[in-house]
């Protein structure tokens, strides 16, 4: 198993590949600290001058990944953290020091989350348009792995099980169970086969970014530019993203603004013509299946377990049927 970077192994390494004195660092401001990276933010003095910088420390291979990433985005005009300087012997990326305000923190998030949309999609299109370019990065940095879309399915679905059983306190029987998961794998079939191209390995498809969280979104300059690339992705349906900007707990949206944005993308992707999505109400279908599955995992780790959470997908396709059958069992 993985373990953390302790920080003064991450403030030494700043000091030995800029040349530092151990003087020169005035402080430390810790940002985050996980199983896949350091990151804090850096004082320091160079000559007679104070600078800021964003250090960020994780393991091989994903430091260069993802200033490779951040290098192909600047070439498209996608606004992202600017690379101050990589040093992929110590695992360090030193990036521009963007600020705290994301749109997480932001009073009038809710009138900005466009632009955060706006730039989901041209990340999204980059898939499309830099696929050759995306897959020699995901090689090199033995990302290309052939994607197994009936393993995976069988595997979310299961989990998708296992916690909904969770919340029922684990009471069903064995043939209900069965039932459930066939009814959670035809969810996954279902937005697979609406979302063409986005599991096929040599098809173009979607650049996915996986783990997105509105403070990814830092504002600079009355502009937002994204952080935090390392979880991206050619495989995956769009929807991923948009139900994790969307549904954060942060935001508390209503229904009428959700609609209102999950339209906004589809609009956008339709005008560009980016052939990758079928359907407006199939798509609408697909987010709310992915949806399920986000909200089953909040629950887990929150372990804020309510057997009424399936209740918000009363009249859902197939999400109804797993809820009948709950009611069912429940009487």
């Amino acid at each position: 198993m993985r373990t953390k970077y302790p920080k003064f192994q991450a403030i030494e390494a700043l000091v030995d590949a800029m040349h530092l004195k151990t003087d020169d660092i005035t402080s430390v401001t810790e940002l985050r600290d996980s199983m896949r990276s350091f990151v804090a933010r850096i004082r320091y003095k160079n000559c007679t001058s104070d600078r800021q910088v964003i250090l960020k420390r994780a393991f091989t291979g994903s430091i260069e990944f993802e200033s490779d990433i951040i290098r192909l985005f600047e070439r498209n005009g996608i606004d992202v953290a600017k690379i101050i300087a990589l040093y992929p012997e110590a695992g360090l990326l030193i990036l521009e020091d963007l600020g705290d305000i994301n749109l997480e923190s932001m009073d009038s998030r809710e009138n900005r989350i466009q632009e955060a949309i706006d730039i989901l999609i041209q990340i999204h299109f980059a898939g499309i348009r830099c696929f050759d370019e995306l897959r020699s990065i995901f090689r090199a940095h033995g990302r290309d792995r052939k994607f197994d879309l009936s393993g995976y399915n069988k595997q979310l679905a299961m989990i998708n099980l296992n916690r909904i059983q969770d919340l029922f306190r684990n009471k069903f029987p064995n043939s209900e169970k069965r039932k459930i998961l066939e009814l959670l794998l035809q969810m996954l079939s279902f937005t697979a086969e609406k979302n063409p191209n986005c599991y096929q390995a040599d098809i173009p498809s979607p650049l996915i970014i996986n783990d997105l969280k509105p403070h990814h979104f830092i504002l600079h300059d009355n502009r937002f530019k994204i952080i935090d690339l390392e979880t991206l992705t050619l495989f995956g349906i769009p929807q991923i993203d948009l139900v994790h900007l969307l549904e954060h707990p942060a935001f508390q949206l209503s229904s009428e603004i959700k609609e209102k944005y999950i339209n906004y993308y589809y609009d956008k992707i339709l005008s560009a013509r980016m052939d990758f999505l079928k359907g407006r109400e199939d798509f609408k279908i697909g987010y709310v299946y992915y949806l399920l599955t986000y909200k089953l995992f909040i629950s887990c780790v929150s372990r804020k377990k309510s057997p009424n959470l399936l209740n918000e997908f009363s009249g859902v396709p197939l999400i109804d049927d797993i809820l009948q059958i709950v009611k069912k069992h429940e009487a």
